[in-house]
């Protein structure tokens, strides 16, 4: 499967987004029924801060 990063933070729209949520909820999400400890979920957290402060937004370079 070839995964694109994503190269803007908008842009999706509102069905592509309601699709993708009812596709992943409940024993489709990968993470289902797993507990995560408070020190991995605050890597996680810093982690996607960081990846979506990095991503330009289209409004701001490309219009």
């Amino acid at each position: 499967m070839n995964m694109a990063k994503r190269q803007f933070r908008n842009g999706t729209s509102e069905e592509t987004k309601q699709l993708q949520s009812i596709r992943k909820q409940g024993v489709n999400n990968p993470n289902y029924n797993k507990e995560r400890n408070q020190e991995t979920k605050d890597k996680i957290s810093a982690k996607l801060k960081a990846y979506w402060a990095s991503l330009p937004s289209k409004d701001e370079n490309n219009g």
